[in-house]
């Protein structure tokens, strides 16, 4: 079985879907990681920092998938 997906990079929300597409895999991996991780948080301020650090590790830059 084959699949592909077809966007218009000149078409703003297009452009969005792709960027999400091509970055599928570290929101992924980062989602897994604050799964079995977050325990280890004591406070918000420290989920915020590990969640900060985990999307950097994996090049998952949220504002460029949101907006």
């Amino acid at each position: 079985m084959k699949a592909r997906l077809t966007f218009d990079l000149n078409d703003e929300d297009d452009a969005r879907a792709h960027r999400r597409c091509i970055h599928s895999t570290g929101m992924a991996l980062v989602i897994w990681e604050l799964i079995y991780n977050s325990r280890d948080c004591n406070s918000v301020e420290e989920m915020q920092e590990m969640i900060a650090q985990k999307c950097e590790r994996h090049g998952v830059v949220i504002d460029n998938l949101i907006v």
